[in-house]
């Protein structure tokens, strides 16, 4: 798992991340906060918040969409439209939402 996620590191450094489609980042994001990588992580939620759209947060699973929301609450990450900010919420289901 080490050299997996030193490789993903490096080749991230490198910008091979440029034409990952967005529900991948939102998955990568999740990947490398979860090994640890938070900085990596930080950058690919702000990436994803900054290209963010209605089509893109329907397109989510609820555990992606999820993950998202948690990403980016705790790196005090915000979508920048308001609309959307209340979409991402309210696509959750209430016991999700509620423990945000």
């Amino acid at each position: 798992m080490t050299q997996t996620l030193e490789s993903l590191s490096s080749r991230l450094s490198n910008g091979a991340d440029r034409f990952l489609p967005w529900d991948r980042r939102v998955s990568l994001a999740t990947v490398l906060a979860r090994a640890g990588k938070v900085d990596l992580a930080r950058e690919q939620v702000s990436r994803c918040l900054a290209e963010l759209s209605e089509r893109k947060l329907r397109s989510l699973s609820t555990g992606s969409l999820y993950n998202l929301q948690v990403l980016s609450h705790s790196f005090g990450l915000v979508a920048t439209d308001p609309q959307l900010r209340k979409l991402a919420l309210d696509l959750l289901p209430r016991d999700l939402r509620s423990s945000l």
